[in-house]
């Protein structure tokens, strides 16, 4: 007799891969006709096959190449429906098929997943594009909402943090506040961000400015002009200036924030005049581990430290396509880290722990849609060209641990001989 899910039963495991599909493409939310298919459905074909076993037959997820294709013909028969786009979007992407994934979530319409996207691929600046567009675009839920917690500055915080981890130039984050500030321009927090930014760059006058600026949109008795006007006093080492500005603009119902400030500098000032020292310890460990790296790169010489980076990558390629293994960047690789996709049917994390807790090689697994998929092998840092020959060596012992058809020896070979014709 045929064994088959009960449609209950089905409809829920369908409606839970489903899901699943839009896990970590940002906060999209599938919509409700997805939510509730039937079973069977046209939907429930995409993703599921019938395969026979022993017991009877039972209904397995299809590979993305299946689904891309009949989820194809579901769009072609439905253009207009842009759940769709956004379910082809991450078949396309577990396929490794980018540029089409690029194109469904534009499709899609999906800003947000469109953004996470870019993230994922590790596209700032038209992540940061995204973001804008949704930033500058009110959403009708906010009206009642607290101004953080609606998407438009949620988008904004989010602008700054890539630009932050992707280090881009200060005139992305000097655009990033003045947008923000455009958007929201009576909310204090904004302004106070953007203060610390520019004073920790020492960009005083224009600090000054956005108080100026700041003074213009709130009302006469507002605090936080006392305050900024005192940081930047302080941040140019004034810091005599500073309590003169606090002392001088002094009222009786101060708020609590602005008191605590005016006494932490006071604090300072009795830390410099009587112990001449600051009232807080340095960081000197930290100077002393920047000299140290200056003094090797120093000694060494960075044309040195740049072809020493770009020779553990080539040798690292190599070993990658002595072992028969490819690489997630061919036609454009780093010389920094190298990408290597782990055999198909195999766990890269258990090769990275594996690597880690019993062979003492640390190297990185892949993230999001290429977790288990992936293993990142770093070349930067105080690193000799032999390093890649103890983390080859490792990369295949733990290979082969995992089950892969590899032969021992021929990546490190690979290695000695990239690294001999560098003699």
């Amino acid at each position: 007799m045929k064994w088959r899910l009960s449609s209950w039963r089905t409809q829920n495991y369908v409606r839970y891969i489903a899901l699943l599909l839009c896990v970590g493409v940002g906060y999209a939310e599938l919509a409700r006709w997805v939510e509730t298919i039937p079973s069977p459905s046209k939907l429930e074909a995409v993703f599921f096959r019938a395969v026979a076993l022993p017991t009877g037959a039972v209904e397995i997820r299809r590979p993305p190449k299946e689904t891309r294709v009949e989820l194809t013909k579901l769009i072609t028969a439905a253009p207009s429906e842009a759940d769709l786009y956004a379910l082809r979007a991450r078949e396309d992407e577990q396929q490794l098929d980018f540029t089409a994934a690029e194109s469904d979530w534009k499709k899609s319409g999906r800003l947000p997943d469109l953004a996470d996207f870019y993230d994922r691929r590790i596209r700032p600046k038209d992540e940061i594009a995204v973001l804008e567009s949704i930033a500058k675009t009110p959403s009708p839920e906010d009206r009642l909402t607290h101004p953080s917690e609606q998407k438009s500055w949620k988008a904004y915080e989010r602008i700054l943090n890539v630009i932050r981890e992707q280090a881009l130039p200060d005139e992305f984050t000097v655009n990033a506040y003045r947008a923000w500030i455009a958007r929201y321009p009576t909310e204090q927090p904004v302004y106070e961000r953007f203060l610390s930014y520019l004073a920790d760059k020492k960009q005083f006058d224009d600090a000054e400015k956005l108080v100026a600026d700041y003074r213009k949109v709130t009302f006469a008795e507002d605090p936080y002009p006392i305050q900024a006007e005192a940081t930047i006093a302080w941040k140019r080492g004034a810091l005599g200036d500073a309590i003169k500005i606090y002392d001088q603009s002094f009222r009786p119902l101060w708020p609590a924030g602005l008191v605590k400030s005016y006494f932490d500098l006071l604090k300072e000032l009795k830390a410099q005049r009587d112990e001449l020292t600051t009232a807080w310890t340095a960081a000197v460990s930290l100077i002393f581990g920047l000299n140290k790296s200056l003094e090797l790169i120093h000694a060494e010489g960075l044309p040195q430290v740049y072809a020493r980076h770009a020779l553990m990558a080539e040798a690292t390629r190599d070993a990658a396509a002595a072992l028969k293994l490819k690489l997630i960047a061919p036609d454009n690789p780093a010389p920094g880290v190298t990408g290597i996709l782990v055999p198909e049917g195999l766990d890269g994390g258990k090769l990275v722990k594996f690597l880690r807790d019993n062979l003492g090689v640390s190297v990185q697994g892949g993230q999001d849609q290429m977790k288990g998929k992936l293993v990142r092998i770093g070349h930067m840092g105080h690193l000799s060209p032999f390093d890649t020959l103890i983390a080859v060596s490792a990369l295949e012992m733990g290979l082969k641990h995992i089950g892969a058809n590899i032969q021992l020896g021929a990546g490190v070979a690979a290695v000695q001989a990239r690294l001999a014709r560098s003699i």
